[in-house]
């Protein structure tokens, strides 16, 4: 107590001493404390935004680089309120402001809201239109919020295996009578995922009331009852005549109670999906076209397509690794004696995942706490072979069809199933949703994957969500896709089918911290210097001098790139992702690099003495060109201060390779099927997606003079690497492959029977 009080007395002093000092005082004092943020390295940001400092120096400070980040700190508490700080920002630099609030959500926050009738009857019509779009949302959400609790009891009278049983039914419902899921894997695939958010949603709707009630959950059912329960709840197949005559024929039988489950189910889907619209207005993805009461449209705008166009290029890289792991020689000679084609696809996902890490520098092992030593090689496998082999392997028709009795049954006859290893099949039964004994499943992983049976524990415990712990955590079925209720282990096969494993992964490495981050990045550091060596570029990496480090130094031909390198990784959400570009991209990355430009600039003798770098002209011939570099592709494209290009180190890694080939041509089947054909990626994706309409059907060329990015085929010059750069030579064919859809029209209104938006 006596420490807490000893720094708010501080931070009180500090402020009172600023008082008749200078804004640059004022800055460093900021920059230093960060006494504006609430956080644990401050409590008290009350103390400064309730001071004069804000206002006094408001002009300086709203006409600096660090002013969002002030913003961001000042939204974050609700005792930061200051009206006349408020009522300055309204008057001169609204902008910002509007983006802020929008990005916090101040708007939920009362006091915050309360301090926002300043912007009612404000002067500004779009300081009076956003408080007129933010009362609109706020009326939106609570008119949904009260509509929930009727559907809350529902999940909440519910067990947890009814739960999963009933979603998995509703998503297959969706797969198997949609037309939308007809030849759309895009689409599929987008279900499938925001699914999965709506059942951490409901599973922890559930939890919080078990917690309540402080109820400790069993398994309902016994395993023979729990696989009785769950095929008498799913949907029926699809025949072969319904699929020849492309609509869906069987006749589901739904009784009260799977009724109101279902009604249940698609209201929290409904409720997702608005959630999201409005995410896409608070992360200036779209605009307010029209408001009537509790309804309203949304345009989307130009700045949702280039988010949309980034969004699909983690596809890309996925199969550009796996183009990779064919070239490993250890992975030909263990594939060489594998007949099964499915067996063949887990050991080359493993492969690839490794690629993925080794590019990430992410060590493949680590001493994770409370789970003790992971092998994430062994983790990927088994995740894998789960996600392969758990889920029902479907079937396949050939043939013509006779709409005949006889033609009916040939065929039925004519039905092909995609082969599981039969080692397999004698430790583990496939299904949609799949229930195993705990010192069954610890068993069957020892016989099948032949494995320690403590790594097995540990690999286990790590990947579970155990729904009969009574302590409160938030559910993650991606990050832990194993759920756990009492000895019963349940896999949702249905759902986690060839998920991206190493991406989710990674995502938890990162939140979980096992690995040390700056180690991390100094590796990435030099790793992307070595990239630009081997192009005959020369490169340093992580050079530091007095008040600053430049990440990655880079010059050829009287040009020099100063790099400032971001790595992390970013789930699907899209304020969250809005607000690391505005923090890590344009605020810390645009002063890192404006900081390291000044220096090389002013101390150009220090550079040119580098070894390594072997700078040959004067500081009057030297161009410089700051790059931004992240491992993420979000705010691909974007300049940040009207000079700061981001792009990510995959696409410098395609042009410094000269590699666009191997990124558009999938070589997989030389490993799969022992054959030279390589299919070009956006032609695979034409295939999978027929009937997406986003889709065009032109005919994409991948050949390898089409690919080439280099005038010199054999090395890469300055030139080449701008062109790329500036033209997007890496990224083109994506917009050759989708139609640009600029605008998207969007309704925002209650919630409605009729509003099913998994159909």
């Amino acid at each position: 107590m006596n420490k807490q009080k000893n720094t708010k007395e501080n931070i009180s002093n500090k402020i009172d001493d600023l008082r008749n000092k200078s804004f640059d005082s004022v800055m460093s004092f900021l920059k230093g404390t960060s006494c504006y943020q609430n956080g644990r390295s401050c409590k008290y940001s009350n103390l400064f935004w309730q001071s004069d400092l804000p206002t006094k120096h408001f002009e300086k400070l709203s006409t600096n680089s660090i002013y969002k980040e002030l913003l961001f700190g000042y939204f974050s508490n609700p005792l930061n309120t200051n009206d006349k700080f408020l009522d300055l920002a309204t008057k001169n630099t609204h902008k910002p402001l509007i983006e802020i609030i929008k990005l916090t959500k101040a708007f939920e926050i009362k006091e915050h809201w309360d301090s926002f009738y300043l912007f009612k009857n404000h002067t500004n019509i779009t300081v009076r239109n956003f408080y007129k779009e933010l009362e609109y949302i706020k009326r939106l959400l609570e008119n949904w919020e009260t509509k929930s609790k009727y559907f809350v009891s529902i999940i909440e009278q519910l067990d947890y295996e009814d739960i999963l049983i009933h979603t998995v039914a509703y998503y297959e419902k969706f797969k198997r009578s949609s037309q939308k899921a007809k030849d759309n894997r895009n689409h599929i695939v987008s279900m499938e995922m925001n699914l999965i958010y709506v059942l951490n949603w409901l599973l922890n709707i559930k939890k919080q009331k078990s917690l309540k009630d402080n109820f400790v959950n069993k398994p309902k059912y016994s395993i023979s009852d729990f696989r009785r329960h769950t095929q008498e709840t799913l949907p029926p197949l699809n025949t072969a005549e319904s699929i020849a005559k492309g609509r869906y024929l069987p006749i589901e039988k739904i009784d009260n109670e799977k009724k109101l489950i279902r009604e249940a189910i698609e209201f929290f889907f409904s409720y997702h999906g608005i959630k999201h619209q409005i995410e896409k207005y608070l992360a200036g993805f779209a605009e307010f076209q029209d408001i009537d009461r509790l309804e309203a449209e949304l345009i989307t705008n130009q700045r949702f397509q280039i988010f949309q166009r980034n969004d699909k290029k983690s596809s890309y890289e996925e199969l550009f690794y796996f183009n990779k792991a064919t070239e490993n020689e250890e992975l030909k000679r263990e594939i060489k004696n594998i007949s099964e084609p499915f067996e063949k696809e887990v050991i080359l996902n493993i492969y690839a995942t490794s690629e993925y890490f080794k590019y990430l520098k992410l060590p493949l092992k680590y001493q994770m706490k409370y789970f003790g030593k992971i092998d994430f090689t062994k983790t990927f496998r088994l995740l894998k072979v789960f996600s392969l082999y758990l889920m029902p392997s479907g079937r396949q028709f050939i043939g013509n069809f006779e709409d005949t009795e006889k033609g009916r049954e040939m065929w039925h006859t004519h039905t092909l199933t995609r082969a599981k290893p039969k080692e397999f099949l004698q430790y583990f039964k496939d299904d949609y949703i799949v229930c195993i004994e705990d010192k069954e499943l610890i068993f069957n992983c020892e016989m099948y994957f032949n494995w320690d049976k403590k790594e097995i524990e540990n690999i286990l415990n790590y990947l579970t969500t155990d729904l009969s712990a009574n302590r409160p955590f938030p559910i993650d079925l991606l990050t832990r896709p194993l759920i756990k209720i009492g000895n019963q282990y349940i896999w949702l096969s249905s759902l986690l089918r060839d998920r991206r494993w190493e991406n989710i992964m990674h995502r938890r490495i990162v939140a979980e911290k096992p690995n040390q981050h700056v180690e991390q990045s100094a590796k990435i550091e030099k790793q992307l210097a070595d990239t630009f060596v081997k192009a005959n570029f020369n490169a340093v990496s992580s050079y530091c001098y007095k008040g600053g480090e430049i990440d990655t130094l880079v010059y050829k031909d009287k040009t020099l790139f100063i790099i400032e390198l971001k790595t992390s990784y970013l789930i699907e959400d899209l304020i969250r992702n809005k607000e690391y570009e505005i923090r890590k991209f344009e605020y810390k990355a645009k002063e890192q690099l404006e900081r390291n430009i000044k220096y090389v600039r002013e101390n150009f003798q220090e550079i040119k003495e580098i070894d390594g770098l072997e700078i040959d002209c004067n500081i009057e011939e030297l161009k410089i060109i700051p790059l931004i570099v992240s491992n993420i592709y979000y705010a691909d494209d974007l300049i940040f201060g009207n000079k700061f290009l981001k792009i990510t180190m995959f696409e410098l890694m395609i042009i410094l390779h000269n590699d666009l080939y191997n990124l558009l041509n999938l070589k997989s089947g030389k490993i799969m099927f022992n054959s030279k054909m390589e299919i070009p990626i956006p032609l695979l994706m034409q295939m999978q997606n027929q009937n997406a309409p986003e889709i065009k059907k032109n005919n994409i060329k991948t050949d390898k003079e089409t690919c080439n990015l280099w005038k010199d085929k054999k090395y890469c010059s300055v030139n080449d690497l701008i062109d790329a750069i500036e033209n997007n030579k890496v990224w083109k064919f994506l917009d050759e492959l989708r139609k640009s859809i600029i605008v998207e029209l969007i309704d925002l209104k209650p919630f409605d029977d009729s509003m099913i938006i998994l159909k």
